[in-house]
């Protein structure tokens, strides 16, 4: 459930990051080095397997401590 909630929230920003970036690109591209394309779909897929895998990378102490945690302990406390 932690990961799904986490994997959730990282998809999302990480498809809302991209689409903000293809349309502020094209505006930048005058900066770039001459030879380099704006919208390369190449470093698109890298920088969003880098975001996912972040967001993977971060939960994982959560996730850990999720796992650990005793079912019938947390239903006594409450």
């Amino acid at each position: 459930m932690v990961l799904r909630d986490a994997a959730r929230v990282t998809v999302i920003g990480t498809a809302a990051g991209l689409l903000v970036a293809l349309f502020v690109t094209k505006p930048l591209a005058m900066f770039l080095v001459p030879g380099l394309k704006s919208a390369d779909p190449l470093n698109f897929a890298v920088v969003a397997l880098a975001m996912l895998l972040t967001g993977l990378a971060a939960t994982w102490g959560p996730i850990r401590r999720a796992i650990n945690v005793d079912p019938n302990a947390i239903l006594r406390e409450e």
